[in-house]
């Protein structure tokens, strides 16, 4: 019996909404913008496991991955895929235990102010951060990418522009990336 005769002989059994709500195989793509307005939206609604796949534009926020493994790429690559924070904040956080799983792959990130990552702030997580351009952020620690407690993996990234600040005139640490008790695997 194949999973579609399957699962049509035990409609009745189970119910119409149980069963349209369980997904059968593998995972969700969602799209930015054609599913959702914004990439965090699209991060919200998902579960571990899915796909957050984002269409060429600037995206303006910040991103939090929300403790969930989810792969979130652009289709058009970092050439044509911004997002940008209008320096609120990180543009990009990782801090809520998310492991490898979690990948941000084919961005600019830009815009980022903060004091511990402008551009990417990651605490006790390790993601895998992939093909992105960190330009244009800054923070006391970590312009560009901020890692604490942190395993992360950083393929084919580059960081122009970042820079780490102090008030008072003092400079920063890191203007492209600050590890603290992070041993980092940078490829």
């Amino acid at each position: 019996m194949s999973i579609k005769q399957f699962a049509w002989a035990h409609l009745g059994l189970f119910g119409t909404s149980l069963f349209l709500a369980t997904p059968v195989l593998g995972q969700t793509v969602h799209k930015v913008p054609e599913h959702f307005p914004s990439v965090q939206a699209a991060i919200d609604a998902a579960l571990t496991g899915d796909t957050i796949d984002v269409g060429p534009g600037r995206y303006i926020g910040s991103l939090s991955f929300r403790g969930k493994d989810l792969i979130v790429r652009s289709r058009g690559g970092a050439g044509a895929t911004t997002l940008d924070s209008l320096r609120m904040g990180s543009v990009v956080v990782f801090d809520q235990g998310e492991g490898p799983g979690a990948v941000l792959e084919g961005f600019t990130v830009r815009g980022g102010s903060a004091s511990f990552g402008g551009g990417i702030h990651i605490d006790g997580a390790a993601p895998t951060i992939r093909s992105c351009v960190l330009r244009s952020n800054h923070g006391f620690e970590g312009g560009g990418l901020y890692a604490i407690d942190s395993t992360a993996t950083i393929e084919g990234c580059f960081f122009y522009d970042n820079w780490a600040f102090h008030t008072g005139g003092l400079g920063g640490l890191g203007a492209a990336i600050y590890c603290e008790r992070s041993p980092l695997v940078l490829n």
